[in-house]
């Protein structure tokens, strides 16, 4: 006789590792958006820098001649200006590294859920790119668009969405129009009569 003790008596089957699972998408979700802020942040800063610069030069080249003025005058030097740069991006840069290991940690549930066979919901398999791993948001690191290559897209279930990974180029497409077709276990069975005239037919 075989045994029935992974198996939970009216719930869910492998409840640790869909936890783990959840768990895993959550953190990698985090790890992505803080990188990806961080990005964003450090972009902005050095444009911020360029810009005071360029303010500090032309500020410079307005005033008087250095002869004229005070001898306990400083004027900040350009080390100095530099340290201020380089700790603000060192900062960072920690915050930066989070996208290669948000990329490790999908990576990592993706292999769970096929050693486990686990099939992932599709919200969380849509959200990834499957060949680089990582976090596909429309606008930033993933461009969307509808096309339609029926003749003159006039057919409306013919549209397809298809999201394009910015960092290796892969697509995905998804049917929006068409209907999914249910799970075998969903569909409506046939009669058995009928299916007993389909037999009698095939053995003819």
């Amino acid at each position: 006789m075989t045994s029935n003790k992974g198996k939970a008596k009216g719930g869910l089957q492998q409840k640790h590792i869909h936890s783990r699972i959840s768990y895993l998408f959550q953190a990698a979700t985090y790890l992505a958006e803080t990188g990806r802020k961080a990005q964003q942040c450090g972009s902005n800063q050095k444009a911020d820098d360029q810009t005071a610069n360029k303010h500090c030069e032309e500020s410079a080249m307005s005033e008087e001649a250095p002869s004229r003025q005070s001898p306990h005058a400083v004027l900040p030097s350009q080390d100095d200006q530099g340290a201020g740069t380089t700790a603000a991006e060192a900062g960072s840069a920690p915050r930066i590294q989070d996208i290669g290991l948000s990329r490790q940690l999908f990576a990592h549930l993706r292999a769970v859920s096929l050693k486990s066979q686990i099939r992932i919901s599709p919200k969380i398999k849509h959200s990834i790119c499957k060949r680089c791993d990582q976090l596909l948001v429309p606008g930033c690191s993933a461009t969307t668009y509808v096309e339609n290559k029926s003749r003159k897209g006039k057919k409306p279930w013919a549209d397809v969405l298809v999201i394009t990974c910015v960092a290796c180029g892969i697509s995905k497409r998804f049917p929006v129009g068409a209907k999914r077709q249910l799970r075998r276990e969903k569909r409506p069975t046939q009669p058995k009569e009928q299916s007993a005239n389909v037999t009698a037919l095939l053995e003819r």
